[in-house]
């Protein structure tokens, strides 16, 4: 469907750029097959980012701190929660929040869980694994398919 695709192109150039700012990988994204009725078209996604973290912030307690407080875009309360993976020890991290203004002028909500990752093989380093979806409707579902992600996480410290 040309028409579809031409109309989905836009968010995932933006969803391409933001990750490659990010130099996320992998990324995952979900285009249904048939064609939203509401924007944006690209409803779910899925990425790994890892950077380098220094040792006084490289600690579940020191994410839980930077994380709990309150944003702006935050809608309601965020579950923060301590948590092990296999990947190692984490924070996790479920929030909603109001994201950009639709053409309709109302701000759109978006949920997501993101898992902050402390992998034993790099004790230099930190891992994101970031699940986020736009309809709030699918939140249970979706919940349990991030942390089913989480746990099948591997974290290998490359030779390069």
């Amino acid at each position: 469907m040309r028409e579809y695709a031409e109309a989905v192109y836009p968010e995932l150039k933006a969803i391409w750029e933001q990750m490659r700012e990010r130099r996320a990988g992998p990324v995952v994204v979900y285009v249904p097959p048939v064609p939203l009725a509401v924007r944006p078209l690209v409803p779910v996604s899925v990425y790994v980012q890892a950077w380098k973290c220094p040792p006084e912030e490289r600690s579940v307690e020191a994410i839980t701190a930077l994380v709990s407080p309150p944003t702006p875009d935050r809608f309601g309360e965020a579950d923060v929660t301590a948590i092990r993976l296999p990947a190692g020890p984490a924070c996790r991290l479920h929030e909603v929040l109001a994201d950009e203004v639709g053409d309709d002028g109302r701000r759109f909500l978006i949920e997501h869980v993101d898992y902050f990752v402390l992998p034993p093989e790099c004790p230099d380093a930190m891992c994101k694994l970031s699940v986020t979806w736009s309809s709030l409707a699918i939140g249970p579902e979706m919940t349990g398919a991030a942390d089913v992600m989480a746990a099948s996480l591997r974290i290998e410290k490359s030779g390069a």
